[in-house]
């Protein structure tokens, strides 16, 4: 396990924490405001466990609490759908499922 498979990522006014400790399985955990910079730092950091997934022929679960964190604004809901149907499209074979 590399040391930037778990991370805790603060940011301006919230904060994520990704943790592939149990991998094939992903916890992500929102604290604050979900903002555009957190939303590009879960997508590069998920990608990263996707092609890891594909390198071990596995395939990843993803938990994500959201319960400490604030309604993301309008433009950054629009952002993470991007991101998550770009995410999709990309990785989607390597998902078993998130909740």
């Amino acid at each position: 396990m590399a040391a930037s498979d778990i991370k805790t990522v603060v940011l301006d006014d919230g904060a994520i924490h990704l943790d592939a400790r149990y991998f094939p399985v992903l916890f992500v955990h929102w604290f604050g405001v979900i903002s555009e910079p957190g939303v590009e730092i879960y997508r590069d950091w998920v990608g990263r466990m996707a092609s890891r997934a594909r390198d071990e022929s596995t395939r990843m679960f993803v938990v994500e609490d959201i319960t400490e964190s604030e309604l993301p604004t309008p433009d950054v809901r629009k952002n993470l759908a991007r991101t998550l149907k770009q995410m999709a499209q990309t990785h989607g074979d390597l998902y078993l499922g998130g909740a």
